[in-house]
């Protein structure tokens, strides 16, 4: 089911360590670069994330907007539902700009960052669980230079941008989710496929689990 608009990130208490806010709108690239980053600049971005949040979380460093600079990507799980962090060089370090939550989650299973519309800019993806039979996955992508949540047009999952309740999928151009509320066993629960399709993923179908 949806989730919750983003809500502003918490603020630290200053005895805590210092920790960069993000940046207003979610920018994915801050000003013009006056060095490029190092892995050391990445390792100590880590490091600083890690001494905020623990090491249980998964970190993608790689270039989301194609501009030729790495962000790094983390998710994690935040509570009772899963967490990304996308971090952006700002010419001299990184900081985070854009923080959201995604579906329920116990446990963050894996985190994608590649392209799966075949439009500029690469999506961020977390595939996280509830309990043992529990899986969804929440998808995000970059629009006019910002990450925005990509939601559902139509379908079970329609205005939400996590699909699935007990299983979904995600590949170039398609998401295969299931859907709750069946009255039947789990095994014959019914999945709503997505399309990319004018800048939205819309509903193309329902598949029976023996399609």
């Amino acid at each position: 089911a949806p989730t919750a608009e983003p809500t502003e990130p918490r603020r630290q208490p200053a005895t805590e360590p210092a920790w960069p806010e993000p940046s207003e709108a979610g920018e994915t690239s801050a000003d013009p670069v006056a060095r490029p980053p190092t892995s050391g600049d990445v390792a100590t971005f880590v490091d600083a994330y890690e001494a905020r949040y623990g090491d249980d979380h998964l970190p993608v460093a790689v270039d989301t907007d194609g501009d030729g600079v790495n962000e790094v990507v983390f998710g994690r799980v935040d509570g009772d539902a899963v967490a990304i962090d996308v971090g952006a060089w700002n010419g001299s370090a990184y900081e985070v700009a854009f923080s959201d939550t995604g579906g329920p989650a116990e446990s963050l299973d894996d985190l994608f960052v590649r392209d799966y519309n075949d439009v500029p800019g690469l999506e961020v993806v977390t595939l996280q669980s509830v309990g043992a039979s529990g899986q969804s996955l929440s998808v995000w992508g970059i629009r006019e230079g910002r990450y925005v949540r990509q939601r559902a047009k139509g379908g079970c999952w329609t205005g939400s941008h996590t699909f699935g309740i007990v299983g979904a999928t995600i590949e170039l151009g398609r998401i295969t989710a299931s859907c709750d509320g069946s009255p039947l066993p789990r095994p014959a629960w019914p999945s709503d496929v997505y399309e990319w399709r004018g800048g939205r993923w819309r509903f193309a179908g329902t598949q029976q689990p023996d399609a």
